[in-house]
């Protein structure tokens, strides 16, 4: 298995240099799936192509390359920034990458973070986020819920209440926490403590009284000033 690696980087030069050392370095360890040269591009790159590992430029048109992954929180792709500016390491490592390279990069250096990534990255062939269904057990088994039928999800203490797209709700003993973490952060995002939500199940944005969302079963949640930001960025 090789591992799914992304480039972000809005200077196409960079982006042929890259790809010609891994390919020439790394081919046995690393398969590029996907190019992006914008913030946009990047945000729709990750969600579709869905990587292993994304070299990440910070100098991008629109927001950097750091506010593109912290829309991507919990998210389980590794990261390698690639930057021709060293005043970014401290604030980059708080994304705990695995490398921060500086252009131009050194393809000796590429090489040993590739090999090191490759050699510790777990195989992805049970991973049930890439299945597209949430493992939910109770006593009498586990049951496989598509992530498309989650409208969203409530915390209730140390429960977690899962409300469906077909009315249905299910409480199961995990925290809402625990919950995000094992849904894909590029379909699901925190608006609230109480609150996260499924993007595709968003009917309507309403800005009265701190904003709030009007959901496709007809809830309305309301957003939280400390998500409102991130939740808004999202949105534009």
């Amino acid at each position: 298995m090789k591992i799914k690696a992304l480039l972000v980087d809005d200077e196409q030069h960079c982006v042929d240099t890259l790809l010609y050392d891994l390919k020439r370095h790394c081919s046995e360890e690393l398969e590029v799936v996907a190019t992006a040269s914008t913030s946009l591009e990047a945000i729709k790159a990750i969600e579709s192509a869905k990587p292993d590992l994304v070299f990440m430029d910070i100098d991008l048109p629109g927001i950097n390359g750091m506010q593109v992954l912290e829309l991507f929180e919990n998210a389980n792709f590794r990261i390698v920034f690639v930057t021709a500016h060293s005043r970014y390491a401290v604030e980059g490592y708080k994304f705990k990458a695995d490398a921060f390279l500086l252009k131009p990069v050194d393809p000796e250096e590429l090489t040993e973070v590739i090999q090191r990534i490759y050699k510790d990255l777990p195989s992805q062939s049970n991973n049930p986020i890439r299945d597209g269904k949430l493992a939910i057990a109770d006593m009498k088994g586990v049951e496989f819920v598509p992530y498309e039928n989650i409208v969203y999800c409530e915390s209730q203490n140390n429960y977690t209440c899962l409300y469906l797209s077909d009315s249905q709700q299910k409480v199961v003993s995990k925290t809402l926490k625990s919950i995000e973490e094992q849904l894909p952060t590029s379909d699901f995002i925190r608006i609230h403590q109480s609150y996260l939500i499924n993007m595709h199940q968003v009917k309507k944005y309403l800005k009265a009284d701190g904003g709030s969302v009007e959901m496709q079963n007809g809830q309305i949640l309301s957003v939280s000033k400390r998500f409102k930001d991130k939740f808004t960025s999202l949105l534009s």
